[in-house]
């Protein structure tokens, strides 16, 4: 697909610092798959001297690589994601993570073969594939790892409970959606990966989760077919009509919750794909 403009769904501090907050981090066991095939068909010394993490948002996924890696470099195409990135690095005291604002297609200030391992984390379905991979291409060393990943619907042991889940997601913000989020409902398995990339696997990481009801309501908040809407019908928003609150009352109902402050427990499947450059340009 043609790269779509992530700033009308992503843009303004306060959606940014609402992102930040309430998106899902990723399970440690994620970044074991990564470093098991790394082990198997790479061999790149650990830490990783170069690693590379396109679409960082609110560092979700960069947070994880700090300890993997001797530097990285975070980018973003949206100002606001980057610039509430930055002052995570700085709170935290990182000083191994550089960030820049960068579409993933056009990374000037990377020199030619220099990357071991690239990540997407819930951002590939954003990008253009054939410029990226043709920049892919160019950065990553041979052998360098591509990694990319999303976690797609989470799944609640309550039949009842997904059925509104589903019914929010499909029926009412379905058309609210970029028509990129088939990639994603389909768990990348449509993906036309890179000529390049060899020894292809897919592994399926089901991360258990349990958090107040709040907390999983801000979640679904950070939505971007919820932000549209919130774009559309601001009037429906934050009252009655509001989709999320009519969801929550619903949930509410079905699990005789008394507070929001209650908790819900979920499981969120998250699929990986890794694949590595050849080993030289000659393979």
């Amino acid at each position: 697909p043609q790269a779509i403009n992530m700033s009308k769904f992503f843009s303004g501090q306060q959606h940014t610092r609402i992102y930040q907050q309430f998106r899902p981090s990723y399970p440690q066991s994620l970044y074991s798959q990564i470093l098991a095939y790394n082990s198997k068909y790479n061999h790149f010394q650990t830490p990783f001297n170069i690693v590379l993490d396109l679409g960082c948002g609110s560092m979700q996924n960069t947070r994880n690589l700090v300890p993997m890696a001797n530097k990285i470099y975070a980018t973003d195409i949206e100002d606001a994601q980057i610039q509430r990135a930055q002052k995570i690095v700085e709170e935290n005291g990182w000083s191994n993570v550089e960030c820049h604002v960068a579409p993933a297609e056009n990374l000037d200030f990377l020199p030619n073969e220099s990357v071991e391992l690239c990540t997407v984390a819930q951002a590939l379905h954003w990008m253009d594939f054939n410029a990226l991979w043709k920049e892919m291409d160019r950065v990553l060393k041979p052998n360098g790892i591509f990694a990319a990943w999303c976690y797609v619907l989470n799944e609640f042991q309550d039949e009842e409970i997904q059925k509104e889940l589903l019914h929010l997601y499909k029926d009412v913000l379905g058309e609210y959606w970029a028509g990129n989020r088939a990639l994603i409902d389909s768990h990348y398995s449509t993906v036309q990966w890179p000529a390049f990339g060899q020894n292809l696997e897919e592994i399926v990481v089901r991360d258990n989760r349990t958090m107040p009801f709040s907390s999983y309501l801000n979640y679904l908040r950070t939505w971007s077919s919820y932000q549209m809407f919130r774009k559309t019908f601001p009037e429906k928003c934050d009252n009655d009509e509001d989709p999320i609150h009519q969801f929550a009352q619903k949930v509410m109902r079905i699990k005789q919750m008394s507070s929001l402050d209650e908790d819900v427990s979920f499981v969120w499947p998250v699929y990986l794909y890794l694949m590595h450059k050849p080993a030289s340009n000659h393979e």
